[in-house]
């Protein structure tokens, strides 16, 4: 009787206090893989100037996306786009063309914030994670979470435009 309370106990904690979904832990998994064929990607790199003509500086803005395709279907975009006074680093992940995480720091140049969205299947949102390099704090808000999905995938259909 003791070892099976003891059996039910541990297994309750453990899913009482497990922090990632099955999807989380699949993305992962996805995501350490991705990184082991590091040795073996095909990038593309594309670099350009962009000028904002409504900021009054009219100065070049510098621009940069890459895309590196992986085996097993895995694919990564990077880029990494300037503003005026602040910078966007992001890279996307996919596997079989379906976006699963994506990356992202965004440098207002006085907070640096760092966010990780993992996306189910059908491009809805899993979790998003946000950092401000005090704190890292799990988003739960529906309408939130949603905002940052839109804040953050224009700039890769920007991307993608610029690649195709």
């Amino acid at each position: 009787m003791k070892k099976l309370l003891f059996v039910f106990v541990t297994f309750y904690s453990f899913a009482l206090f497990s922090q990632h979904s099955d999807r989380v832990l699949e993305i992962k998994k996805m995501y350490k893989q991705t990184k082991s064929f590091d040795d073996k990607k095909n990038c593309e790199t594309l670099r350009w100037e962009e000028i904002d003509e409504n900021d009054g500086y009219e100065r070049p803005l510098q621009r940069k996306v890459a895309e590196c395709i992986y085996p097993e279907s895995y694919t990564r975009i990077s880029l990494s786009f300037e503003f005026l006074e602040s910078w966007l680093d992001a890279e996307y992940y996919f596997k079989n063309d379906n976006l699963y995480f994506a990356y992202i720091v965004d440098d207002s140049g006085s907070d640096k914030y760092k966010i990780r969205i993992y996306f189910k299947d059908d491009l809805e949102v899993e979790k998003v994670l946000f950092d401000n390099g005090q704190v890292n704090t799990k988003i739960n808000d529906k309408n939130t979470t949603e905002d940052i999905k839109k804040q953050y995938l224009k700039w890769l259909y920007i991307a993608e435009d610029e690649l195709n």
